[in-house]
């Protein structure tokens, strides 16, 4: 069923581009569905170290286009800057109360 297989790695941000082409199924050929797990396990055969998936695809040979696309990342891709974190302060400036003038009764 598959006719070819197109595996780029982009080493700038760590992805695999993965093309597919498949065989067209004709008038009397059996028509199959590739999805993304057919894909992870066909390039884990491959020895290819694949992560996360970024972009997902499915492709059958029954209608055109028979071409499909599927974007991964690199396995142990490591993520050099730390994620900013938002800090918001939680004290308050804390209001004195002025004594009062104490009154003095007029009688």
């Amino acid at each position: 069923m598959i006719k070819e297989v197109k595996v780029e790695e982009n080493k700038q941000n760590g992805l695999f581009l993965v093309e597919v082409e498949v065989e067209p199924a004709g008038d009397v050929g059996v028509k199959e569905r590739l999805r993304t797990p057919d894909i992870k396990r066909y390039l884990k055969k491959l020895d290819y170290k694949i992560g996360e998936v970024v972009q997902r695809n499915s492709l059958t040979n029954d209608s055109p286009p028979y071409k499909a696309t599927w974007i991964f990342e690199k396995l142990g891709k490591k993520n050099l800057d730390k994620p900013v974190k938002t800090v918001v302060s939680s004290r308050r400036a804390k209001k004195v109360k002025k004594p009062s003038s104490v009154q003095k009764d007029d009688a």
